[in-house]
């Protein structure tokens, strides 16, 4: 099983940096991978709602339906997606630091469940990948939320 740890600190408030993580459809902005959010809740994520994304890697394209398995506002938030090609899970948890919020991403994924040993080939083929993918998501997040927080206090760079 692949399993990929990311951890940044965000200077920003654990609302904030909540609000930004919640807004899927916003998500193709931050997230390099993905192209569009072909469908999610009109009124936002909530647990048990399920949302569905277009990504592209490399020159394949993936439709991934998520569903939230747990919603705690400002604290976690938790995703899982079963398809063919591969069983995932993503958590996300928010911890409040002095001036800024830490946020530390999990994610794991079963490679070809079906046929495991191939499987396990394409998790140490594409884990790197997957991994630079997920730390560079979170750096255009602080990025993002990061100026949004400048330029919101007056301080625009």
């Amino acid at each position: 099983m692949l399993r990929v740890r990311n951890t940044i600190t965000i200077a920003a408030d654990p609302q904030t940096v909540w609000a930004f993580f919640a807004d899927v459809p916003r998500a193709p902005t931050w997230v390099p991978i993905m192209e569009y959010v072909a469908h999610a809740p009109p009124n936002g994520l909530y647990e048990g709602a399920e949302y569905t994304e277009v990504s592209r890697v490399s020159f394949q394209r993936f439709t991934t339906t998520w569903v939230v398995e747990e919603w705690t506002p400002y604290r976690r938030q938790a995703y899982s997606s079963v398809s063919r090609a591969m069983q995932s899970t993503l958590s996300i948890e928010f911890t409040e630091e002095p001036g800024s919020t830490l946020v530390q991403q999990t994610f794991r994924a079963a490679m070809m469940p079906a046929a495991p040993l191939v499987g396990r080939m394409l998790e140490y083929v594409f884990g790197g990948r997957v991994e630079r993918g997920l730390r560079t998501s979170l750096r255009n997040a602080k990025a993002l939320i990061e100026e949004e927080v400048r330029v919101q206090s007056g301080r625009i760079s």
